[in-house]
């Protein structure tokens, strides 16, 4: 008599299964889907670049909140590298109230070399403030029923008129 001895075929093993490529970018904690021809996805790249090269960044950065905020720009690379050399904003640069920031000395002059200074957060939302502290008259005229608002600039607090 013979057993019915079933035989086992050999069950694939995970390991012996063909890998499919990967699509998902390798940084750690990161769930997107790589660029193309690269390890890294489109998001996780920018911040490799934006570590790398800080000062072009920084300069980048500056140039495009100009240009959306409509405020003049002419700054070269070269002329803010100098700038960030002399007054250390690289290293000085961040969120606390002591930290640096890009301040503009004379407002209409936009980001030119010669117009920039690095302020503290704190001193530049100070001087902010006191050129938005303006008397604000408004002024109605009944026969037209119209109002309109002048302002009228006055001197910061800590200077006296003569």
């Amino acid at each position: 008599m013979q057993s019915h001895c079933f035989s086992r075929s050999r069950q694939p093993i995970l390991n012996d299964m063909p890998r499919k490529p990967s699509h998902r970018c390798l940084t750690p904690r990161c769930r997107n889907d790589k660029a193309p021809r690269n390890n890294h996805c489109y998001a996780c790249l920018k911040r490799q670049y934006r570590h790398r090269h800080k000062m072009r960044d920084a300069w980048q950065h500056l140039k495009d909140n100009s240009k959306r905020r409509g405020i003049f720009f002419d700054l070269t690379f070269e002329q803010f590298e100098s700038f960030c050399v002399e007054t250390e904003y690289l290293h000085k640069v961040g969120k606390s109230k002591m930290s640096y920031s890009v301040d503009r000395i004379i407002e209409e002059k936009g980001y030119t070399a010669g117009n920039l200074q690095a302020l503290t957060l704190s001193d530049n939302s100070k001087k902010e403030n006191e050129r938005r502290r303006a008397k604000k008259t408004l002024i109605y005229d009944w026969t037209t029923r119209w109002a309109t608002v002048t302002k009228s600039i006055i001197t910061p607090l800590n200077e006296s008129v003569i």
